[in-house]
């Protein structure tokens, strides 16, 4: 209100002119706009890590968030695409499907690495309404080929689909009835990797809880195979005390496996108890264990410094590992911290998959677990058919939760 511009006022009753007392205000900001605004991002906090999947399935391959300015807007179209071309193709990917909830909203089948979908146009598929000055999800799921004999799928292949960027999100206001195309740039999905099948590990609470001169078993972990078997090759553990007393020993270190959640049943193809390793490895023959950290390289039934042969595990079936040193004490002020370890990146190779020799000497340092999903059959050393353990579900690149005994 501006008191420049005093209004002439009259009693209705009296007729008499009135002298008001004005103050100077300043009202509300209305903004002018011809329309409202359409924001496109990947949605951090829901949308998945990498990781690794089966083939034949289907996975979520990202999140993307929308943010309507100004107006309501109705989404209409979304363009998508593969990202990752170097290690996928249209082919590893039979459908693509776009959610709201529980609800599909869209789908599309991608033509050279590029498709476009018409929300709310297949047949069930539900309406896609952003509400005005809010944020709304939208999670893109991907139906994944088979991997095996004449299957179109690609063991290995890494599978991104994101948000071309602008243009190619477009809907109507509710408000202003007007066309509204999104200039937000592309989202950046880390994607999935596909197997025929892959393994889950789980640490299982240790046989010990303290530590004592004798056999003790220092960590114990589970794997699992998913819909089909596995096959492992080499699995690293890291061992650390709290002390570099002389006399004190972590000696004739080895891991044995087991089919029953008891750790009674040996599994096939290893020593008789159960042992992976034909000559435990002894630390330290001095006797002078190092308080640095240790990885301890395991290769199945092995000679020298690769394995003779490997550990399979059945589809949907679990194997019991148990981790066991012999344990000479001195004094009472130290610790053993054991873990079986990750690895941070996917093996560097030229291609996908490849022979258990090629991720030891070429994948530099990421090749602490190594594993096969038998894409065809029940892999062998010399096929390439071998991965690292980059991903798998349960070993994370900083890998497992230690237990540690203490004294």
């Amino acid at each position: 209100y501006d008191n420049g511009a005093t209004p002439t006022i009259t009693g209705v009753t009296s007729g008499q002119s009135v002298t008001p007392t004005e103050n100077d205000s300043t009202g509300q900001r209305m903004t002018l706009s011809t329309g409202g605004t359409l924001t496109v991002a990947s949605d951090s906090a829901s949308t998945p890590s990498y990781t690794v999947v089966a083939a034949g399935g289907t996975a979520t391959l990202g999140v993307i968030k929308f943010t309507a300015a100004n107006e309501a807007i109705s989404l209409s179209k979304l363009g998508l695409k593969i990202t990752n071309t170097a290690s996928s193709s249209v082919s590893d990917l039979t459908e693509v499907t776009l959610w709201a909830g529980s609800t599909q909203v869209g789908s599309l089948t991608l033509t050279g690495n590029t498709g476009t979908s018409t929300i709310g146009s297949c047949s069930g598929c539900g309406s896609f309404l952003i509400g005005k000055d809010e944020d709304k999800l939208m999670t893109v799921k991907g139906t994944l080929a088979a991997v095996g004999t004449s299957q179109a799928g690609t063991q290995g292949a890494l599978l991104a689909v994101d948000y071309i960027g602008a243009g190619n999100a477009e809907g109507t206001g509710s408000s202003s009835g007007s066309t509204i195309s999104s200039s937000s740039g592309a989202t950046a999905f880390a994607g999935v990797r596909m197997f025929k099948s892959y393994p889950t590990l789980a640490k299982l609470t240790a046989g010990s809880t303290k530590v004592a001169s004798g056999n003790l078993s220092l960590y114990r972990f589970k794997v699992t195979a998913s819909s089909g078997s596995v096959g492992i090759y080499k699995l690293t553990v890291q061992i650390a005390t709290s002390s570099a007393t002389a006399g004190f020993k972590v000696d004739n270190i080895n891991i044995l496996g087991f089919s029953d959640s008891g750790f009674s049943t040996a599994i096939n193809g290893v020593g008789t108890d159960g042992r992976l390793l034909n000559t435990a490895i002894d630390t330290d023959a001095a006797g002078k264990w190092t308080s640095a950290s240790t990885d301890l390289e395991i290769y199945p039934q092995s000679t020298g410094s690769t394995a003779s042969t490997t550990i399979q595990i059945g589809a949907g079936e679990t194997r019991y590992f148990d981790v066991k040193a012999d344990v000479t004490t001195v004094g009472t002020t130290y610790s053993i911290s054991t873990q079986v370890q990750g690895d941070a990146a996917y093996a560097a190779l030229g291609t996908l998959m490849d022979r258990t020799i090629s991720i030891e000497t070429e994948g530099g340092s990421n090749n602490d677990f190594i594993w096969s999903p038998n894409a065809t059959t029940t892999s062998l050393i010399s096929h390439q058919d071998w991965t690292n353990g980059y991903g798998v579900s349960g070993l994370p690149s900083s890998n497992m939760t230690a237990e540690i005994l203490t004294q």
